[in-house]
């Protein structure tokens, strides 16, 4: 009986201290347990960002919206400027591809060329249509129109005519929606309501996509944002409206994964040079975690922490980290062990929408880049 009840006993501290091993009864020991778990689930969220093979094509595109004698604007470049893009293009082995291409690369695989580029011009100013059509047909060039059709007049003036606009798609260049009035969607207007805020911003979206697919006879399924500007509640409404592509002018380059709602672009500046041109063409895209703001996002607050954190630091010349903020640049701290960018200290920022661009230069001294946006909607809702 003795030797029954012995071997019960041993049977039962031998169970409890499985218990105890499993359950983690030491402080120690649980932390260890959840530590462990934790990396585990850190790493499998950072092996999912890692880079694919597919993601090793990179897309620059470049937004274009005046081509002039004497730029007078500052987005506006010269013929003489411009042609030398297009030469610096054609000599270096790319090929303009469409948006059609890009969107049947991003979701249905489908190969692109070794370099692609893509070139959008903004607005359908007339000059654009007088000085860089004839210099894209020179060099056999595609290139994509995005027009806001309210000012799109019989007899062209500043903008182009409505015969313009259907030679341009006739001569085979690709014409999209830029909205119908050019208005900032995410931003409501004083008095008016939720629900009249998101009918207006619908009719935007369609009233554009039917005009130009009804003028032209041609299907329109891609938007630029005017002034680059979005927010998730924007987004939903876009893919509702049928586009399937939506450009923004957040820095840097398109990867396989880029979301088809915040297709990157470089603006091209007056005050570019030649070397800042081959900068944005060559960027490589800068892997960045834990974006705050998030992208798109509505912040209640006029001084939010800014910051991301570097998935990789390989190859880089950490020496050369930036981040600018509207274009301009701004102090930062930045914390070699955890890799995290962050602004050194507190700023004051305005209502509206807010541009980030995270930058650095790889040890080739190739320029990388990161950019998101966020609105700024003040304190209290």
């Amino acid at each position: 009986m003795f030797t029954f009840n012995k071997r019960i006993i041993i049977s039962l501290v031998a169970l409890f201290l499985v218990v105890l091993y499993l359950l983690g009864c030491s402080p120690k020991e649980k932390s260890q347990v959840v530590a462990k778990s934790n990396l585990k689930k850190e790493t499998k969220e950072l092996q999912s960002l890692k880079v694919s093979k597919e993601d090793k094509t990179i897309i620059p595109i470049l937004a274009y919206h005046h081509i002039k004698r004497n730029p007078d604007n500052f987005i506006a470049i010269s013929p003489e400027m411009f042609e030398k893009h297009l030469k610096y293009l054609k000599e270096n082995g790319y090929t303009t591809i469409t948006l059609d291409a890009l969107y049947n690369y991003i979701t249905k695989n489908k190969p692109l060329p070794e370099k692609p580029v893509i070139l959008t011009f903004d607005d359908g100013n007339r000059n654009v249509y007088l000085n860089a059509v004839p210099l894209l047909k020179k060099y056999n060039f595609k290139a994509t129109f995005f027009i806001y059709p309210l000012v799109i007049h019989p007899k062209g003036r500043s903008f182009m005519s409505i015969s313009e606009l259907k030679k341009l798609h006739k001569l085979g260049f690709d014409v999209q929606s830029h909205t119908w009035s050019h208005p900032y969607l995410t931003k409501r207007g004083g008095n008016e309501s939720g629900k009249a805020y998101i009918n207006r911003i619908k009719k935007e979206l369609v009233k554009s996509k039917n005009w130009l697919e009804s003028t032209l006879n041609k299907r329109v399924e891609y938007l630029a944002y005017p002034f680059g500007v979005y927010n998730t509640e924007v987004e939903k409404m876009v893919l509702d409206a049928g586009y399937k592509l939506a450009l923004t002018i957040d820095e840097g380059v398109n990867i396989k994964s880029t979301p088809v709602t915040r297709i990157k672009r470089q603006i091209i500046f007056k005050k570019d040079t030649y070397k800042n041109f081959v900068d944005k063409v060559t960027t490589l895209p800068l892997f960045v975690l834990n974006l705050t703001p998030k992208d798109g996002e509505i912040i209640y607050i006029n001084n939010p922490s800014v910051s991301a954190t570097l998935q990789t630091t390989k190859d880089l010349n950490l020496k050369t980290i930036k981040m600018e903020i509207d274009l301009k640049k701004v102090d930062i701290y930045y914390n070699n062990v955890t890799k995290k960018i962050s602004l050194s200290k507190s700023m004051q920022f305005k209502k509206g929408f807010h541009y980030v661009t995270i930058k650095a230069r790889d040890k080739n001294n190739r320029l990388c880049e990161a950019s998101w946006g966020f609105i700024v909607k003040g304190g209290g809702k």
